[in-house]
Order: structure tokens, then sequence, then C-alpha cells
């Protein structure tokens, strides 16, 4: 009889350790999160790098036209000056 209840114990003990063993222990919710995080950062983090790539792209050729057209602006200023002065005299 006591075989009987040892084993009957011993198979209850592990149908609890099986139990708890396919249930998903809190501390592995956790971890999966974080992996998600992390994939999801990395994500973020190259589309981030592609849009500042696009931005300093944009800045750069920006910056040349804006360049330029002030050139031709302070041209077309000197030119207007000196037709200024010419009529004036």
């Amino acid at each position: 009889m006591k075989s009987v209840a040892v084993i009957f114990l011993c198979a209850l003990a592990g149908a609890e350790a099986g139990a708890t063993g396919t249930a998903a222990h809190p501390v592995v919710k956790v971890i999966t999160m974080i992996k998600g995080l992390k994939e999801k950062s990395i994500a973020e983090g190259k589309n981030e790098a592609v849009s500042y790539e696009k931005f300093t792209y944009w800045c750069s050729t920006s910056k040349a036209e804006l360049a330029d057209a002030i050139a031709e602006e302070k041209e077309t200023i000197n030119e207007l000056e000196d037709t200024i002065a010419g009529k004036t005299k």
C-alpha cells in the first residue's frame, strides 16, 4: 500500500512539474518582450539612418542652390545700383 502511495505521489509531482514547465514563467515573458523591443529598435535605427542620409543629401543640394541664388541676386543688385548711380549723375 505504501508503494502505491509513493508511486501516486511521484506521478502527482511529475504532473505538477510538467504543468509548470509548459506554463510560461513571468521572466520568460519579459525576456521575450525585451527581444521584441531590441528587434524593433534595430529596425527603427535603420530607418532613421536612411532618413538622415536623405536629409543630409537634401541639405547639401539646397545649400548649393541657395548659394547660387544668392550670388545671382547680389550680381543683380550690383547692376541695378550701377544703373541707379548712372541715371542720378
